[in-house]
């Protein structure tokens, strides 16, 4: 191979994967929340009926249910917080938790940041759709404390592998002329 094409293929690679990691912001959008229960069908009614914000700086777009649960999106996480022990008895295995709607990109690669609730939270996804389920809730379902939903944010050495390859196919086209 010679060189030319080896600049050729490193700079296309670098510049590919480094767009793949491409930044989110949630600034601008508009979300709903959803509590569901007892499966991802059902939306669980008064006093959580769906609440619709558009995503800004600060605490201006924060939603509640009553005292039960604080959400709080900002640029890159969305939080969560119960501020006391709460939830419902009963048993079996249901679906127990919420729902976040309206992403104007494929929510997939979210992730869980922190969970400081004592129950583990898994995470699903639809199209633009986000489901959280507190899956240890069985059979008490009572929980507390805050969990952080995260999306990616590129780090600079990505922005560096993305240079290195754009900087690598402009030398192979300065090199052609």
């Amino acid at each position: 191979m010679s060189l030319r094409s080896w600049a050729d293929a490193v700079g296309v690679v670098m510049v590919a994967v480094a767009t793949s990691a491409h930044a989110v912001d949630l600034t601008g959008e508009t979300l709903t929340f959803h509590r569901l229960y007892p499966d991802i069908l059902t939306t669980y009614g008064e006093p959580f009926s769906p609440a619709t914000v558009t995503v800004v700086a600060g605490p201006d777009d924060d939603t509640n249910w009553i005292e039960l649960v604080y959400v709080s999106p900002e640029a890159t996480t969305i939080s969560f917080s119960i501020p006391f022990r709460t939830g419902w008895e009963g048993g079996g295995e249901v679906f127990d938790g919420f729902a976040v709607s309206g992403f104007s990109f494929d929510p997939s690669s979210a992730y869980l940041v922190s969970n400081t609730t004592g129950r583990n939270v898994e995470l699903s996804f639809a199209p633009d759709m986000i489901y959280i389920d507190l899956v240890d809730n069985y059979p008490d379902f009572l929980y507390q404390g805050t969990f952080v939903i995260g999306f990616p944010v590129p780090e600079p050495a990505t922005w560096g592998l993305f240079g290195a390859g754009l900087a690598a196919l402009g030398w192979r086209a300065r090199r052609r002329c």
